[in-house]
């Protein structure tokens, strides 16, 4: 279950990292998916970009509004 956790988190966070997975994972794919493969998996615009066969630009524009969309469900939660 924490398999997925970066090294980085806390372990007293893992609880608020687990509430932003679940909202993570109810983005549109599209966005979610940049989302998690650049700020979750530790990508890089440029290599996320490559594996989605997408510009660097659109890569950003995605990750713009998924984190948009993030924001607001979390200020709505």
């Amino acid at each position: 279950r924490y398999d997925d956790i970066p090294a980085f988190v806390d372990p007293f966070d893992v609880f608020e990292y687990e509430d932003l997975l679940e909202q993570i994972r109810k983005l549109p794919s599209i966005y979610r998916d940049a989302l998690y493969m650049v700020s979750v998996a530790g990508y890089s615009i440029k290599d996320a970009a490559a594996l989605f066969g997408v510009s660097n630009q659109t890569l950003r524009k995605r990750l713009h509004r998924g984190r948009s969309l993030l924001k607001g469900m979390l200020e709505h939660e």
